[in-house]
């Protein structure tokens, strides 16, 4: 995106990418995929919901829990467990 903009300066690449999302090319942190029995937290930090039966939960190392597409979305912007600040 940034070639583009060099090559063609009148193309608006600013809904196309956002400087501050992390690199496509680093991979994403593995996450463990736990069953609802298994989740310590009432709630999703990310969205503030509370976790379903039926809902796919992630885990980190930290063992901080989240819905996997808040997650996914939070790693986005920032590769830290948002409870506690743990790098990933």
């Amino acid at each position: 995106v940034v070639l583009l903009s060099k090559i063609c300066p009148r193309l608006n690449t600013s809904n196309v990418m956002d400087e501050n999302l992390i690199e496509e090319e680093e991979a994403m942190p593995n996450l463990t995929t736990i069953e609802f029995n298994e989740v310590d937290e009432k709630e999703c930090a990310v969205c503030l919901e509370e976790f379903k039966d039926t809902e796919k939960i992630s885990k980190l190392d930290c063992d901080h829990s989240y819905h996997d597409d808040c997650i996914q979305e939070w790693f986005q912007k920032d590769r830290s467990c948002p409870l506690c600040r743990y790098q990933v």
